[in-house]
């Protein structure tokens, strides 16, 4: 198991303690593989296997990469630390780099707000899931209002 030691970033040990918790990564329910659920894991696949060509043309680049065929660089537009954006995903190794915030406005979204996730009710914290899911885990069959399958 991985530790959580000085000098990582919040990020960095936010995903560690993911990973230690046995809880799937969106709806906090106990996983079955690495990351998900059950139910979230079919999901999951199921994005895959729609957007094969996606991963198809991630994969290609992030091998390119690797090999140092492509050299990562910084944001067109501000010259700040850049991710890859394909505009054409028939073309794997031509892409743009943009920082996250210009990657963002690409793709037509607002910047990321966090506090929208703590205080919009519409996303419920993980600890409201797991107090969830704990409730339902121990309710009867009789009394529960989730059909069993």
């Amino acid at each position: 198991m991985a530790e959580i030691r000085d000098g990582m970033t919040r990020q960095q040990k936010n995903q560690i303690r993911h990973q230690n918790s046995g809880l799937c990564s969106i709806c906090s329910k106990p996983r079955i593989n690495a990351t998900y659920c059950e139910i979230h894991r079919e999901a999951y696949r199921n994005r895959q296997r729609k957007n094969a060509w996606k991963h198809k043309s991630r994969a290609i680049l992030s091998r390119a990469l690797m090999l140092g065929e492509i050299e990562r660089q910084g944001c067109e537009k501000c010259g700040e630390k850049a991710e890859a954006h394909h505009t054409d995903y028939s073309k794997p190794l031509e892409v743009q780099w943009l920082c996250p915030k210009h990657h963002r406005e690409s793709h037509g979204q607002k910047s990321f707000n966090p506090r929208v996730f703590k205080t919009n009710p519409k996303y419920p914290t993980p600890e409201y899931m797991r107090e969830r899911y704990r409730r339902l885990k121990t309710e009867t069959p009789q009394t529960s209002a989730i059909s069993p399958r």
